[in-house]
């Protein structure tokens, strides 16, 4: 080490002591080092003459220096710093040109124009993507939070870290032997490690043939979720054959009922005078009260198989009422009206999402109890609407005719 160099680290050491370099997990002293020992061997394997070698490493010292003042535009303050001292010194300026040009080089958006600037800017460049890539990416991750403000979700991060090794472009005949196959080694770990993100995010979650395909899979093995899945199975059958069965007696009520009116109404109906005759004919209070209780009882029999529909949506739901139409998709009330698109990834979302998709069966069973409970009710005051008031009638018409 040349008595310069050694006055120059001990400078630059200076500086990461005496500023605050605790936000500089990555860009800290120990980067600046690495990153010198790097030019080194790339001196000795060009090789350089003397004056050269002097200038590549006396430019990696202050090359990052900058960034203990400001994080934006640091290689201008590196360039000011590095004049300064190389000034106060009588540093030869041709040589000090050189150690600016570079400095400068190193800036992402620039291109070396010179083999100097070409070797640092590999160098530095090199230490953030050849062997510790894996190990020092966190660390610029890190440092981009604590000195920008910026959070990454790891997707985000992991697609990041991936353009950044596929866009890395040497200028050196070195770092294209010595670094670029290390590179590519990482690019392809990189992508390996993007896939599992990606599978993890809903972009490339399962579709749902493959989501309906695991849960048969579940099914088939000997494990709680097959009892779930068993007892909603068994649920639903029974709520599906309560609802036919009532809709079989509610129709067998509407027929008899339907029968008997239209009967009475056409038996009055053969004659000009049959409605006279029925008002004075001590048999009008049974027939007027069997006609209305039918009627009343065909009405609730009516009422029972009558269809209700409650839609919650009526084509592109906002984010609270998708919110809700995710907690029961399965209703064709409530999806008939959406877009294909927006069903589909409605869906998805419920089909990737294990407590919501039981959710919506827990409520689907809900809601199916409560119409069965409506129906069944209204059923059981229909029959005994038509019971009371053909025993009544009868009754009447025995008094009416025996006494």
């Amino acid at each position: 080490m040349t008595t310069i160099e050694s006055n120059v680290q001990k400078h630059i050491a200076e500086l990461f002591c005496k500023e605050d370099a605790s936000k500089l997990f990555f860009h800290s002293y120990n980067h600046t080092v690495e990153v010198v020992d790097t030019v080194k061997k790339m001196a000795l394997a060009e090789p350089l003459n003397p004056v050269d070698t002097e200038i590549l490493v006396l430019s990696a010292w202050f090359h990052d220096v900058g960034y203990l003042y400001t994080y934006h535009e640091h290689e201008a303050k590196s360039i000011e710093l590095a004049q300064d001292y190389f000034k106060a010194i009588n540093y030869p300026v041709e040589q000090l040109e050189k150690i600016v040009g570079c400095i400068a080089a190193t800036k992402l958006s620039e291109r070396p124009t010179t083999l100097l600037e070409s070797m640092l800017k590999d160098a530095d460049l090199g230490f953030g993507v050849t062997s510790n890539f894996f190990k020092r990416g966190p660390l610029l991750r890190l440092e981009w939070e604590k000195q920008l403000g910026k959070t990454y979700k790891k997707i985000e991060w992991e697609k990041l870290q991936f353009k950044f090794l596929s866009n890395v472009q040497f200028h050196s005949t070195y770092a294209h032997i010595n670094f670029r196959p290390i590179v590519s080694a990482n690019l392809l770990k990189q992508k390996d490690i993007l896939k599992k993100a990606k599978k993890k995010q809903s972009p490339t979650a399962p579709t749902i043939k493959e989501t309906i395909s695991n849960y048969e899979s579940i099914e088939s093995n000997d494990s709680p979720t097959r009892g779930v899945q068993s007892f909603f199975r068994t649920v639903y059958r029974n709520q599906i054959n309560l609802s036919s069965i009532a809709d079989s007696k509610a129709n067998m009520v509407i027929s008899i009922n339907s029968i008997v009116i239209t009967l009475i109404v056409a038996v009055f109906s053969l004659g000009s005078d049959s409605f006279v005759e029925l008002r004075a004919s001590d048999y009008l209070v049974p027939i007027v009260f069997f006609v209305v209780t039918s009627l009343s009882s065909l009405i609730l029999a009516v009422f029972s198989v009558m269809p209700s529909i409650t839609k919650h949506n009526k084509g592109f739901p906002n984010s609270v009422a998708q919110e809700e139409l995710k907690k029961n998709i399965g209703f064709f009330g409530n999806f008939a009206k959406l877009p294909l698109d927006v069903y589909e990834e409605t869906m998805q979302e419920v089909l990737n999402d294990g407590e919501l998709l039981y959710g919506n069966m827990v409520r689907d069973i809900y809601h199916l109890g409560k119409v069965l409970d409506t129906k069944y009710s209204l059923l059981r005051y229909s029959y005994a609407i038509f019971l009371i008031g053909f025993i009544l009638c009868v009754l009447l018409f025995l008094i009416i005719s025996f006494i």
